[in-house]
């Protein structure tokens, strides 16, 4: 038999499957829409096959979200709690909520464990007058300062920091009028660990 002829009875075999089956081939694209598996651990959950989460908590885990708060006064104050085991802090991400009044005032972000010293996770930057909007952030190296840029845009954060039980802070060198509020995304590196807004 020619290789035409094969080919094209091939052609029709295939045409034959389709149109024998053709619920498989709809209902494919609808699971694709829809299936939201949950698989749970803990408290820890996970959409899949869910378009707006699935890959962002696959690769930077869920989200915590801090509701806005006014900066602490000469002080420090935490965002949020980390339970029972450590964890991997994949991005951490502030919003001004209320103008920061125009007064020199170091912030920075410290990590308080329950036992032992802590440690700053980034340097101080100077969150003067700093306008409704603006972002904060982390590179993730604690050499380098508080990240704060105007409303417009904020560098992703490009190396994760580990974070034993205790708590992570805000610190603020002077009593500065405005608020700002917190989200961050996490992955358990000790089983049962969790992460919470303070």
């Amino acid at each position: 038999m020619k290789t035409s002829n094969i080919f094209a009875i091939s052609i029709f075999i295939m045409f034959l499957i389709i149109s024998a089956f053709p619920q498989i081939y709809s209902d494919e694209s609808e699971i694709l829409k829809t299936n939201f598996t949950t698989l749970t651990e803990g408290e820890n959950d996970m959409s899949v096959l869910n378009p707006n989460n699935a890959i962002a908590n696959a690769i930077l885990g869920p989200v915590v979200e801090r509701a806005l708060a006014t900066l602490p006064q000469t002080t420090n104050h935490a965002l949020f709690t980390i339970g029972t085991g450590r964890i991997l802090l994949t991005q951490l991400v502030g919003e001004v909520t209320t103008v920061i009044q125009t007064q020199a005032n170091d912030t920075k972000l410290t990590a308080t464990p329950t036992i032992g010293t802590a440690v700053d996770i980034c340097a101080a930057l100077d969150i003067s007058a700093d306008e409704a909007g603006c972002l904060y952030g982390i590179s993730g190296l604690n050499t380098d300062a508080l990240i704060g840029i105007n409303a417009g845009a904020l560098p992703g954060q490009w190396s994760s920091v580990v974070l034993p039980i205790g708590t992570l802070n805000l610190a603020c060198a002077a009593s500065n009028t405005g608020a700002v509020k917190w989200s961050a995304r996490w992955i358990p590196l000790d089983l049962g660990a969790t992460f919470v807004a303070a």
